[in-house]
């Protein structure tokens, strides 16, 4: 037996998880939805020597169940979020941080869940940043995502309650 080889179990759980970051990254190349009331309406803000090189990350923690119910604040991801199998979407937490190059975010989430967002680089279109997710400091989730700027990357992945968590994630510089 190969020691590359997968017991099938951990295989399926790999192409799934996969497959979910792919379908949310094509279906979720979406406008950013505004977090916080006014701003400008630009996603670009001017560039003072305070923000350069930063980009601000919003992070929605959003419970996915059949309740028929959608929050308001996912009403810009709505037609993205009809492409999955649940009927109604609730907000449970957002946070907004303002990293420089490098530097890491630690958010909080339900169910002993812990996610760490490092912003790696950005370029004139689009950022890099590394998610992990944790649950009780085992690792489940590591992988690096281009997000185009002003734009929303739809991470789709535990199971909670009666349906799964979503991590929509908006970068704005």
């Amino acid at each position: 037996m190969s020691a590359f080889r997968f017991r099938a179990g951990w295989r399926r759980l790999l192409l799934s998880v996969a497959a979910w970051l792919v379908v949310a990254g094509l279906v979720c190349s979406v406008p950013s939805v505004a977090f916080a009331q006014g701003g400008s309406k630009s996603p670009r803000s001017p560039r003072t020597a305070e923000n350069a090189g930063r980009v601000k990350i919003d992070v929605m923690v959003v419970h996915a169940n059949n309740t028929q119910t959608v929050d308001p604040r996912l009403k810009g991801l709505q037609r993205q979020l009809s492409h999955f199998r649940y009927t109604g979407f609730s907000v449970l937490s957002t946070s907004s941080e303002s990293l420089s190059q490098g530097q890491l975010a630690t958010i909080n989430v339900v169910g002993g869940r812990q996610m760490k967002i490092r912003f790696l680089e950005r370029g004139a279109e689009q950022a890099r940043v590394r998610i992990e997710l944790f649950r009780d400091k085992e690792k489940k989730l590591d992988t690096t995502i281009a997000i185009r700027r002003g734009r929303t990357f739809l991470v789709a992945g535990p199971r909670y309650r009666d349906g799964v968590l979503m991590f929509p994630i908006t970068v704005s510089y």
